[in-house]
């Protein structure tokens, strides 16, 4: 058995990719509007998405004139990344952002890797740092009943019940409950 964060990188990679920020997934499509709605009040400048996945969110601000990096932790979201971004991507812990120097953004994204590092005070620090001042920080952190790690009960219901695939992942989730 895969550990959940090798299954939410690298297996879900591509039924997370045909489905996210689609009318029909209501939960990133949200967050994804949410970001923009933001971001609004700011001057198009430069982002940092920590954390971007396959780019999604990073794709909708150079639409909205926006330019910027990305990086995320696992190397088939950054493959998909640079395959729907202009923007250079790579691949980053969250919790250190050397190739990012102090000061140099506009806005930071930060839309869930916080709770995976296991050092989410380090992720703000870091987020922190290389934000301008006067820039504006988005976060998105998963509250304390969703354990993506451990899969409890709670995490296995809202995957299946939020998330048009969840039924597809229910054998994988319902295996780690009981495991």
């Amino acid at each position: 058995m895969i550990d959940a964060l090798t299954f939410w990188n690298d297996e879900f990679l591509e039924t997370f990719q045909s489905i996210a920020y689609t009318d029909e997934d209501k939960f990133y499509s949200t967050r994804r509007d949410l970001v923009l709605g933001a971001l609004s009040s700011l001057p198009k400048g430069h982002i940092l998405d920590v954390g971007c996945g396959g780019g999604h969110v990073s794709e909708a601000l150079a639409k909205s004139g926006w330019t910027g990096e990305a990086c995320d932790f696992s190397p088939k979201m950054v493959d998909a990344a640079k395959q729907r971004l202009r923007w250079p991507v790579s691949k980053c812990n969250a919790t250190k952002l050397s190739p990012y120097s102090d000061a140099s953004f506009d806005a930071v994204l930060c839309l869930g890797p916080a709770e995976y590092v296991g050092d989410a005070a380090a992720v703000y620090r870091e987020a922190w740092r290389v934000l301008k001042p006067g820039g504006m920080f988005i976060c998105a952190h998963i509250n304390a009943l969703f354990d993506l790690v451990t899969c409890d009960k709670f995490t296995v219901e809202f995957l299946i019940n939020m998330f048009p695939v969840g039924e597809r992942m229910r054998p994988y989730l319902e295996a780690r409950l009981s495991g």
